[in-house]
């Protein structure tokens, strides 16, 4: 009898013990639910911001194509300086587009190159960045503060930009190099990472513009051939 209750004991015990060990086991997953469950609430946190960050982005846009003429006036400058972006075949983009690439090819010879050889033009990606100042690469944070040094620049939006879309395109000079086929390229430009940028990434993006700028005043011709 007494041989009898000792296994019985036995087998009541490791019973219990993975009893715990299930239990144990069922915490974890429990955990690793719970985990999981956060990570998801917390994308969905950052999904809703992205959203509502494109859908202001889509109104301001929206408002400047509707309305150019007040486009104009919230720039400041002459009555003439950006009618052209925004009239029939939109002639002052186009010209805008073009001095971009001869202001590149004079700045980079091997960025402007590599556009060549994967035939890449320049009126595919940077006629978004003349036509909406930039607003649909940058957050809107960015795109506020850039503004706001159009407006103190004298022809900020009209001249200081296309130093400014210069600076821009060298910034990602190392992954435009890095790509090696006119899709892998276009799709690059079309889509750079700047959704974490901050005044600091914009301060040194202006910085640059600014040597760009002042390098280049005293040339007229420098992005001429």
């Amino acid at each position: 009898m007494e041989e009898e209750e000792v296994v019985e004991v036995e087998m009541e015990m490791e019973e219990l013990e993975e009893g715990l060990r299930q239990m144990e086991e069922e915490e974890v997953v429990k955990e690793e639910l719970e985990e999981g469950v956060r990570q998801m609430e917390e994308e969905e946190v950052v999904k809703e911001e992205l959203e509502e960050g494109v859908r202001q982005m889509e109104e301001v846009e929206a408002d400047m194509e509707a309305r150019p003429g007040q486009l104009q006036r919230f720039c400041g400058g002459a009555p003439t300086a950006l009618a052209d972006n925004y009239t029939f075949a939109q002639p002052g983009i186009q010209i805008k587009v073009k001095a971009l690439e001869e202001l590149v090819s004079r700045i980079d010879e091997d960025v402007h190159g590599h556009f060549q050889k994967c035939e890449v033009e320049y009126l595919q990606f940077a006629f978004r960045w003349m036509n909406n100042l930039l607003m649909r690469e940058l957050p809107l944070r960015c795109t506020i503060r850039l503004w706001d040094t159009y407006q103190a620049e004298s022809e900020g939006f009209s001249h200081f930009h296309l130093y400014v879309c210069a600076a821009f395109l060298i910034k990602w000079r190392k992954e435009i190099l890095s790509m090696v086929d006119f899709q892998g390229l276009l799709m690059l430009l079309q889509n750079l990472p700047t959704i974490h940028w901050g005044n600091e990434e914009v301060g040194l993006l202006l910085a640059e513009a600014y040597r760009l700028k002042y390098m280049f005043a005293d040339a007229p011709n420098h992005y001429r051939r």
